[in-house]
């Protein structure tokens, strides 16, 4: 429970924040809170660090041999 309380308190200071220098979020659109990890350009942000999206490694995984398309060229 003690990291619930943490993860408040930075929501709190987050937004105070926010609201000190006149910023506005649209919590539809971009704001997400509770995510295990988020999809952003390609990673995958997690509380352990960064990893790579596998559904993006397993498309170039997936394109043919260099010297294949070399040879068709």
């Amino acid at each position: 429970m003690q990291c619930f309380t943490y993860y408040i308190e930075d929501l709190i200071v987050i937004f105070a924040t926010l609201q000190r220098f006149n910023i506005r979020v649209n919590p539809t659109k971009r704001v997400f809170f509770w995510c295990q990890y988020w999809k952003f350009l390609g990673h995958l942000l997690t509380s352990f660090g960064i990893d790579l999206n596998l559904n993006k490694v397993k498309v170039i995984l997936a394109l043919p041999n260099m010297k294949e398309i070399q040879q068709f060229i």
